[in-house]
């Protein structure tokens, strides 16, 4: 089980077609964060991550620095599936369709494969986009990987990336 760009060491899924490689350790891969780890970028362009604890509960003058809106500098295409999230910034795109956490009988999944679709050809764009929810583990990552399925990993293979990339438990 190798091809010419790995060793069998160096992967735990190897591509077959489109498939993309997955790094086979997730807990030494290097991560690039923003916002002291609230925000991990999955792939270059691709963020996933969560809310903080001040977002949308205190005037922004008393809000942790971290619960700032986001703005052009960071991100260019928002997704929040968290009802209480701060609004983006100016000329952020923002995508908001809050839904509960775990069962997803209350989301409306042809809505959230839209949102997935529409996330990921603004990211192919060159974009950098972010899904976010409360914690960034569940919701977050739903839409991820929905995002990397379009792109052409595996269902197993996107959710092996996000927990390299975020965190273990997502």
């Amino acid at each position: 089980m190798s091809n010419d760009n790995n060793t069998p060491d160096e992967v735990n899924n190897v591509p077959s077609g489109s498939e993309k490689p997955v790094p086979a350790d997730p807990f030494t891969a290097p991560r690039n964060e923003l916002r002291g780890g609230l925000y991990s970028e999955i792939l270059p362009g691709l963020w996933q991550g969560g809310t903080h604890d001040d977002d949308g509960r205190k005037i922004h003058a008393h809000a942790h620095i971290d619960s700032r809106p986001i703005t052009t500098d960071e991100f260019d295409v928002v997704g929040t599936f968290y009802a209480n999230a701060n609004s983006v910034d100016w000329h952020v795109i923002e995508m908001r369709y809050p839904f509960y956490d775990g069962n997803l009988e209350d989301a409306n999944m042809d809505y959230l494969i839209g949102v997935a679709r529409f996330m990921h050809s603004e990211w192919k764009r060159g974009k950098r986009v972010l899904s976010r929810c409360a914690a960034g583990w569940n919701r977050s990552g739903l839409i991820v990987a929905l995002i990397l399925i379009i792109d052409g990993y595996s269902a197993e293979a996107a959710i092996n990336l996000i927990r390299v990339k975020r965190s273990e438990h997502a």
